[in-house]
């Protein structure tokens, strides 16, 4: 079943956070992967503010997103986010 691999992404480092960007979404492309959204304008209608990078990525199961996830290609990718570049929460939810 389709899934939709959720990131909110929060940037402490947006200048460092371009290496992860020229790196990253090809490894989407390499496993299937379909960007919906990458990080554009976002509204609150309703809760918390939500201020951080929204992307939203369509992958064909949960199993194809958790494979994109643990790939070497994305975890050599991730490594430019990591270390206080940015703070992340990944959901993976299957389309019903």
């Amino acid at each position: 079943m389709t899934a939709l691999c959720i990131l909110k992404m929060d940037l402490h480092d947006p200048e460092a956070f371009k290496q992860y960007m020229a790196n990253a979404p090809q490894t989407v492309i390499q496993y299937g992967g379909r960007h919906y959204s990458r990080g554009g304008r976002t509204v609150t209608l309703e809760g918390k503010e939500n201020t951080v990078r929204n992307v939203i990525i369509e992958f064909d199961s949960i199993e194809a997103a958790e494979t994109w996830y643990t790939s070497p290609e994305y975890q050599a990718a991730k490594k430019f986010r990591d270390g206080g570049v940015s703070t992340c929460e990944i959901y993976v939810v299957e389309k019903t």
